[in-house]
C-alpha cells in the first residue's frame, strides 16, 4: 500500500511511504497529524481524507491519499507613531507557518481619532512565520501626512490681493 501526502494543489509535501499488507484486507493508514513540507511549510492532516482501502493483488489500486492543509499563524500589524505611541488597533492576517512573509501594509492610514498618517520607516524586513503568533509582530512606524495648503487672498470679484501663500499642513 503506498500512502501518498498531498496538499489540496495535489502537490506531494512529503516522501511517500510504502507499506506492506495482506491482499484481501481493510487497511487503515495511520495518519501524521502535522507534515514539514521540503521547503519548511507546516501542514496539518485534513480528517476528511479518505484514509482506508481494501488491499488488491493491483498494486496501482492499492493508494491512499493523505490530504494535508496549510497550518497557519497570525501575523499581527501594530501602527504608532514615531514615539512608540498605538495610532490604531493592531491588524492580523493568517499567513502559512514555515514561509517567508513579505509586509503587505497601508502605506496612508487613519488613526482612531481620524487623522492621516504616512508609513516612515523604509527598512521593513520579510519574516519567517513562526508557529507561535506572539513572534509574528510587525510594528509600522508612521508619521502625520502633511500637504501643501495654498491660501488666496481675493477680493470680491476675484482679484489677488496678496500673493499666494502656501504652508504645510
Amino acid at each position: 500500500v503506498t500512502l501518498k501526502y498531498e496538499n489540496p494543489l495535489g502537490e506531494q509535501i512529503k516522501k511517500d511511504d510504502v507499506i506492506e499488507a495482506q491482499i484481501g484486507s481493510t487497511y487503515v493508514a495511520e495518519s501524521i497529524e502535522k507534515v514539514v513540507g521540503p521547503n519548511g511549510n507546516k501542514w496539518m492532516y485534513n480528517t476528511n481524507s479518505k484514509n482506508s482501502i481494501k488491499v488488491s493483488e493491483d498494486e496501482s489500486k492499492n493508494i491512499i491519499y493523505l490530504m494535508y492543509e496549510e497550518q497557519k499563524a497570525s501575523v499581527t500589524f501594530r501602527y504608532q507613531d514615531e514615539y512608540g505611541t498605538r495610532l490604531k488597533a493592531p491588524s492580523r492576517k493568517l499567513v502559512q507557518i514555515g514561509t517567508t512573509y513579505i509586509p503587505q501594509f497601508e502605506h496612508i492610514i487613519e488613526d482612531d481619532q481620524n487623522k492621516v498618517w504616512e508609513y516612515k520607516s523604509r527598512d521593513l524586513e520579510n519574516i519567517e512565520v513562526k508557529d507561535v503568533d506572539q513572534d509574528n509582530i510587525i510594528t509600522l512606524v508612521y508619521a502625520p501626512l502633511k500637504v501643501d495648503v495654498t491660501l488666496k487672498i481675493v477680493d470680491k470679484q476675484g482679484n489677488t490681493i496678496v500673493d499666494d501663500l502656501t504652508a504645510k499642513a
